[in-house]
């Protein structure tokens, strides 16, 4: 006979697998950029960022085919919510 599934593991949705792999690349690519930051060597930090690339490339895909399968409905972002994201940056930008 074929693979027993309980019920609850057939319940599972594309859109919560899908919002689960998302939630797991958030996580790598945080952690790739964590490690990224801290190497020491050039050569171990180029292959860490190569890797934090192809995260971000995953992580993308993944966003991509939520919004075309009508899961995500990204919304514009206002006039007010962009100049508060500058302004965050032109804060940080002079703590330099």
């Amino acid at each position: 006979g074929g693979v027993f599934m309980p019920q609850a593991e057939q319940a599972i949705s594309d859109r919560e697998i899908l919002a689960d792999m998302l939630l797991s690349q958030k996580q790598m690519t945080d952690l790739y950029n964590l490690a990224a930051g801290k190497c020491t060597l050039e050569t171990l930090q180029s292959d860490m960022l190569d890797i934090l690339r192809e995260e971000h490339t995953i992580r993308a895909k993944l966003y991509s085919e939520m919004t075309k399968r009508g899961f995500v409905n990204p919304a514009p972002a206002g006039q007010a919510e962009i100049d508060a994201v500058r302004a965050g940056f032109s804060d940080a930008e002079s703590d330099f």
